[in-house]
């Protein structure tokens, strides 16, 4: 649980935090379809999404204009933070499969009169994270994610790392395995960034790939909250 984290926030949402995790349950595309060990994907659960979404969102008490998401998968972070108030966000992610489910999950918010085009846009931008995004720098207020953990390809969550705080202006949000921990922080220090651990988060990941041989995992991760100088 990591409701203590979520501050209060100014919000042009009138939905409780209960109500957007609810509205998360809802969607209809929410794993992965033939989920890819490459590229470690694993479903950013509806609590998370919500609540680290809650806290992306704060900013000083008020809604950031425009919110990127690197690594979107199925969207959940991407959705929660519209949810929350915020007008734009955009998702990025290598996978097509990956991102015609977020599309999909965007459109039942709209079906839903939860997510309002006139209100809110969302959309989505098949580019690898690590090899080059067509962003400009500096074109969102916040970064969220929830990038692999380097189990598969090492260091790959610090290379989406420098790719979100080159993109945002004022912050990102993002997790990382717990026994990263000293390593992320010594590197945001060599940056100049404030960085702090606003939770330990218990990550239950259940058997997604053949060789796994658990039912699930309990994978203890950080939520850190960058803020970029």
């Amino acid at each position: 649980m990591v409701d203590a984290i979520v501050p209060g926030v100014q919000k042009r949402s009138s939905l409780s935090l209960k109500q957007v995790e609810s509205v998360l349950c809802s969607l209809p595309r929410r794993r992965f379809e033939r989920p890819r060990i490459d590229l470690e994907q694993y479903v950013t659960s509806a609590h998370v999404a919500a609540r680290v979404a809650a806290c992306a969102v704060s900013r000083s008490g008020e809604v950031p204009e425009r919110v990127v998401d690197l690594g979107t998968g199925t969207g959940m972070l991407a959705a929660a933070v519209v949810l929350h108030g915020c007008p734009v966000a955009v998702g990025v992610d290598v996978d097509v499969d990956a991102l015609r489910l977020a599309r999909e999950n965007g459109q039942h918010l709209r079906r839903q009169s939860v997510h309002k085009p006139e209100h809110s846009v969302m959309d989505w931008i098949q580019a690898d994270v690590v090899d080059g995004v067509p962003l400009s720098p500096k074109t969102f207020e916040v970064a969220v994610m929830n990038p692999p953990f380097g189990t598969r390809h090492r260091a790959v969550d610090m290379a989406f790392w420098d790719v979100a705080c080159t993109l945002a202006t004022d912050a990102v949000y993002t997790m990382h395995k717990s026994s990263t921990r000293e390593y992320v922080l010594r590197r945001a220090r060599r940056a100049g960034h404030d960085a702090q651990v606003l939770a330990e988060v218990r990550f239950d990941l259940p058997a997604s790939y053949r060789f796994h041989r658990q039912a699930s995992a309990d994978v203890a991760v950080d939520l850190w909250r960058v803020r970029l100088r």
